[in-house]
Order: C-alpha cells, then structure tokens, then sequence
C-alpha cells in the first residue's frame, strides 16, 4: 500500500524478480483508493529492480538504487504540484467527464449513497490508519490530539 499523497515517506521495496514484463513479486496498491497502480507508475520509484551480483559487488549498490528512487520520486512530486497530469489521469478525466455528461453518477455522488461502513473505509480509515502508524512510531506524549492534529493536516 502506497500512500502517493504522503511526500514525507517514500517507499522503496527492492525485487530481484522485477522487470518491464508483469513478472513482479509486489502488488503495489493506493493506500486512499486501494486500486492497482500501474506497473510504469511504480518502477524505479516504488519498485526497485535488483541485480544481486552487483549488489554483492558494488558496496553502495542499494544507497544508488535508493537515490535514483528519491529522484524519481521527486520528479513525480513537482508533476504532480505544478498540475501537469499523466496520460492516465487525463483519460480517466475524459472519461469521468464524459459520464457525468451522460447523466451516470459521479464519483461524489457514489460516495454521498454508500453505506456509513463504506463510506467510512473509503473516506476516513486509510487517514486514520496512516495516523495510529505515526503515533505509534513517535510515541507523543498526547497522542489524541497528535492524532487529531494529523487528520486535520492529511
């Protein structure tokens, strides 16, 4: 699970298994929306390809593979503030626009109909979740209202 929202964390897992093909070993997910991200989306930036004799023989081997990783991640969070999209995403707004337009609901709209524990899983508990993490790896001293300063925050 992916938190792409959270510019503070990144995360790094390295698979010697992963190449351009679907043969990765990690199913990388949105933590918010739980949907699979694309594989070209998390190379080199979440997933990161290890060639294990190099590793054996370059001493910095993961400390490069690490910051390439961060570049990557960086690059992807200027995109994303400076409000320049991807394919992707300027498809899927073609295609929400287009729905809207032929009367199907948004997606506010499907959330506005869910049921209170769905709508509670979709809207609050990936926050809450990445919050109670936090608290529990900072140990503060109020804990509630480091909690409740966090999801006001996130």
């Amino acid at each position: 699970m992916i938190d792409q929202a959270d510019y503070n964390t990144q995360h790094i897992f390295f698979d010697d298994a992963a190449d351009d093909g679907d043969d990765c070993a990690v199913d990388v997910r949105d933590i918010i929306t739980g949907e699979k991200i694309p594989q070209r989306k998390y190379m080199d930036m979440y997933v990161v390809k290890v060639h294990p004799h190099k590793a054996i023989l370059e001493p910095e081997y993961f400390i490069k593979k690490y910051e390439d990783a961060d570049e990557k991640r960086d690059i992807e969070i200027q995109r994303v503030e400076s409000g320049i999209e991807d394919e992707d995403a300027k498809s899927k707004m073609t295609t929400m626009a287009q729905d809207s337009v032929e009367g199907q609901e948004t997606e506010w709209e499907k959330i506005q109909r869910m049921n209170d524990a769905d709508y509670l899983m979709r809207t609050v508990l990936p926050v809450l979740y990445q919050g109670m993490r936090v608290v529990d790896l900072e140990r503060p001293a109020a804990p509630l209202e480091y909690l409740s300063l966090y999801m006001l925050k996130h």
